[in-house]
């Protein structure tokens, strides 16, 4: 038995059959939201609905409404200082922000790289691959506070005075040194 106060299953059933008959067959609750979606639909809804809190929130109005898991968990390892941010500057003046454990060696600032750009492509909608083996054969990642070039690839940043927040560039190789 229900008290006076109570709205009881079938009473809410009621009300959203009674507003779905406007609605074309669908079920809709108060706010005008199918309760009745398939799953494009409700990823749909669910991508809008993360980027309206997302842009609303002081502090992660910043994050990409398709942030991944992997992105996330590195954002909480730069807050904790297990990893650094380190950005990559190409020759256009476009930024790469990547995050990499301290202990990072070059293979990992390159294959983040990778992976980041790759997800950009990805948002952007574009269908270009980038043949990354013709980009280190063409460019140099140089660290141009100290004009250090990252050559060995099993050596850490941290041998190489990389350290939170520094920024590599893009630099061409000449042909004599391929």
């Amino acid at each position: 038995m229900c008290d006076s106060g109570a709205v009881s299953l079938h009473d809410t059933d009621e009300n959203i059959q009674q507003e779905s008959s406007s609605h074309d067959g669908k079920y809709y609750a108060s706010d005008e939201t199918p309760l009745s979606l398939s799953h494009s639909e409700m990823k749909e809804v669910f991508r809008k609905t993360l980027a309206k809190l997302l842009s609303s929130d002081p502090i992660l109005h910043d994050l990409h409404p398709d942030i991944t898991h992997q992105e996330v968990s590195g954002m909480l390892e730069v807050e904790a200082g297990r990893s650094m941010v380190v950005e990559v500057e190409r020759a256009d003046g476009r930024l790469y922000r990547l995050q990499v454990p301290r202990d990072a060696r070059v293979h990992q600032l390159k294959a983040a790289l990778k992976t980041h750009v790759t997800q950009q492509l990805h948002r952007e909608g574009s269908r270009r691959h980038i043949s990354w083996r013709s980009v280190w054969r063409r460019y140099w990642l140089v660290h141009p506070a100290t004009g250090t070039k990252l050559v060995d690839h099993d050596a850490t940043l941290a041998s190489l005075d990389i350290q939170h927040k520094d920024k590599l560039v893009f630099l061409k190789r000449d042909n004599k040194t391929r």
